[in-house]
């Protein structure tokens, strides 16, 4: 019976280790997925924009430039959506090497996200008239990509401060990586315990 206790126990260290690194506390949260099929953004929560400073509408798309922290979420038709952007942000100036805007090949919800302006500097762009506080949901599809098309480094958190919020952006490992580095852990802490 010892040993199944240990065995247990084992399990739920190594679940901890492997799932809670990817445990955040941002108001919108969004997260990075290798797939077979590519890389799936997928964002919700929501954000208190109190102490930031409207910049005006924005004409974008939905798309993602890493090296320059462009980051748009949500639906991309063929017309150019307006969002609300505000300045007053700060974190990363990049989350991945590649410098080319590429568009996903599949979007859902609403248009947020980082971007920056002309003179270099890091916004937040919201659906046009959002209210502050309201629930933001969305997601891109980039067929045919991996993490490394992007020079985006698994396993990796990039936060963005606002005055009253956060938005976090998780780029989690693929589930097969996540399961060999649970089962890992899971051995070697099993057989240090059968050991003693």
């Amino acid at each position: 019976m010892s040993h199944l206790k240990h065995f247990f126990d084992a399990l739920v260290v190594s679940s901890l280790i492997a799932f809670g690194t990817h445990i955040s506390y941002g108001a919108v949260v969004i997260t990075a997925t290798e797939t077979e099929d590519g890389v799936v953004f997928l964002g919700s929560g929501s954000l208190n924009l109190y102490g930031l400073s409207f910049q005006g509408n924005y004409i974008t798309g939905a798309g993602i430039n890493p090296s320059r922290r462009v980051l748009l979420l949500g639906t991309f038709n063929l017309q150019i959506v307006t969002a609300d952007t505000y300045l007053g942000i700060d974190g990363p100036t990049s989350f991945g090497t590649r410098n080319a805007l590429t568009y996903p090949d599949g979007e859902t919800g609403d248009r947020f996200g980082i971007t920056f302006s002309g003179s270099d500097q890091t916004l937040l762009a919201v659906p046009k008239n959002y209210v502050s506080g309201s629930p933001l949901s969305g997601s891109n599809t980039y067929l045919g990509y991996r993490f490394s098309s992007f020079g985006m480094t698994p396993d990796a958190t990039y936060t963005w401060s606002l005055p009253n919020d956060r938005l976090t952006l998780q780029i989690i490992p693929e589930p097969s990586t996540l399961l060999l580095g649970t089962l890992a852990t899971m051995g070697l802490l099993l057989r240090r315990t059968w050991r003693i």
